[in-house]
C-alpha cells in the first residue's frame, strides 16, 4: 500500500495545515484530514464500528479513519482503473470523492485546478 505514514502526513498537511480543529467545506469538513461525514460514516461501515463524526477533530481517531479511507479509495481505484493508483489519484479520489473522480475519467487533467495542484503535494520530494 502507499498509504504511509508518510503519506497521511502529507495528505493532513495539504488538507489542514495540520491543524486538527480546521473546519472546511463550508462547515462539512473536519479535522486533520479535512473528511466530510460520508466517508466517516463509510469507515465506521468497514470497521463494524459507529464512532461520531464529532472525532474527526482528534488528531489520533481522525489519523485512523484516514488511513482507512484512503487506503479503501486505493483498493477501489486499482480496481477501477485495472493499475495500481498513485498517492496523486488516490488524493483526487479523496478530494472529489470517488464518484467525482470517476466522472472525470480518473485523469488527473480533468480535475480542478485546485484539486490538481493540491495532489501534486502528494508527491514524495
Amino acid at each position: 500500500s502507499i498509504v504511509t505514514e508518510r503519506f497521511l502526513d502529507r495528505l493532513a498537511a495539504v488538507e489542514s495545515g495540520n491543524n486538527h480543529l480546521a473546519i472546511g467545506d463550508h462547515g462539512a469538513a473536519s479535522g486533520l484530514f479535512q473528511m466530510g461525514l460520508a466517508p466517516w460514516s463509510d469507515v465506521n461501515r468497514l470497521r463494524g464500528t459507529s464512532v461520531p463524526f464529532s472525532m474527526a477533530t482528534n488528531p489520533v481517531v481522525a489519523r485512523v479513519f484516514a488511513r482507512r479511507y484512503a487506503q479503501h479509495l486505493e483498493s477501489y481505484l486499482a480496481t477501477a482503473q485495472r493499475k495500481a493508483p498513485t498517492a496523486r489519484c488516490i488524493y483526487c479520489g479523496w478530494n472529489l470523492g470517488p464518484r467525482g473522480f470517476r466522472s472525470r475519467g480518473f485523469s488527473l487533467e480533468r480535475c480542478p485546478l485546485a484539486t490538481r495542484r493540491a495532489a501534486n503535494k502528494m508527491i514524495e520530494r
